[in-house]
């Protein structure tokens, strides 16, 4: 059982009187002028949060939210201070419990990064968002195929954030969001590709353009061996460990969890991506003239959705330091797969 559950069950348990609201609350988190507690509605048995933060930190959002699972309030709260005010975000249906205790978790982790109470409000309520289009949208678990691609784009990621700062590389990462190349920095374009040793070094290239630059910045090619093994690692643990490496900068968490759910990951379904699996090291290439692939001009009117295979053993010409371009891999993440 996480924390916040066994909160939740302690203040079940316990024949206090409720605050005038109607809620038994603990403190479980604190901040520059902001708290957080685990609360339970007690004439309704259901669980919830509570962020109390300044009136000033609310101003200018909205705060009148229901799914079919939780909703979410903004209100004035009877035996706060004067000029504090509360967002309350409660489970609806009790279905949703484990659920909801992982959103919770979730919240609670990406408060770690909060500086002020309108870091605190923005938080809880760009996480809410999230949390609302995947129940929303019924999503399912990712095909091993795109597992395995977001583990070494996030492989990448890491050493790109170390190397160039979150901000920058978790906004020049544009796989989640359909991008032509994972990555595309104005000086630098990098498209990643996973490959499994045991079945060859072969990986599959998803269209021209991810090949295609310009003559003053040709594309970089990575490619990460990924090789499942109950020693490896698996896919929320590779995400925790990004987590880590961005460190308490706000904005660039919430994008990273906003990237993340663009590529159809969720913590809601951290459950389901047991697989582990021994990470790289990486490998970098260079595009140049002589490199195999297929090219724009090649194509001739009619053809479309273009995807063709290329032998890593034809590119030992076309090798570059990947360390050098971008960035030490991270000590946890790659190393023989």
């Amino acid at each position: 059982m996480n924390d916040v559950h066994k909160i939740w069950s302690e203040l079940r348990s316990l024949r206090t009187k409720p605050s005038d609201a109607g809620f038994r609350m603990r403190l479980i988190k604190s901040g520059e002028k902001w708290r957080a507690y685990a609360a339970i509605k007690v004439n309704a048995g259901t669980v919830g949060m509570v962020l109390e933060v300044p009136s000033s930190a609310m101003a200018r959002r909205r705060f009148k939210l229901i799914t079919h699972a939780f909703r979410v309030e903004g209100s004035t709260w009877i035996g706060f201070a004067k000029g504090q005010k509360a967002v309350v975000v409660q489970l609806t249906d009790p279905t949703f419990h484990d659920l909801f205790g992982l959103l919770a978790e979730e919240i609670l982790d990406a408060l770690k990064t909060a500086k002020s109470p309108q870091d605190a409000v923005q938080v809880l309520m760009r996480t809410i968002e999230r949390w609302k289009t995947f129940l929303g949208a019924k999503s399912q678990r990712m095909t091993m195929e795109r597992e395995r691609g977001l583990i070494a784009e996030l492989a990448v990621l890491a050493r790109l954030v170390a190397s160039r700062g979150a901000p920058d590389s978790i906004e020049c990462w544009l796989g989640p969001a359909d991008g032509i190349r994972d990555f595309e920095f104005t000086d630098l374009f990098v498209e990643v590709k996973s490959y499994q040793p045991q079945s060859g070094r072969v990986v599959r290239i998803n269209g021209v353009l991810q090949l295609e630059g310009t003559p003053a910045q040709p594309p970089m090619l990575c490619v990460v061996p990924l090789l499942e093994s109950p020693k490896g690692i698996s896919l929320p643990d590779v995400a925790q460990l990004v987590r880590e490496t961005i460190g308490d900068q706000v904005e660039a968490r919430l994008e990273f969890e906003d990237r993340l759910a663009q590529a159809g990951y969720s913590r809601a379904h951290a459950g389901e991506y047991s697989d582990r699996f021994k990470i790289g090291p990486a490998e970098l290439y260079q595009v140049g003239p002589g490199f195999p692939r297929i090219s724009s001009e090649q194509i001739l009117p009619g053809v479309s959705e273009v995807r063709f295979n290329v032998d890593l053993n034809a590119l030992v010409r076309f090798k570059v330091d990947c360390d050098s371009l971008l960035g030490k891999p991270h000590p946890k993440l790659e190393g023989k797969a």
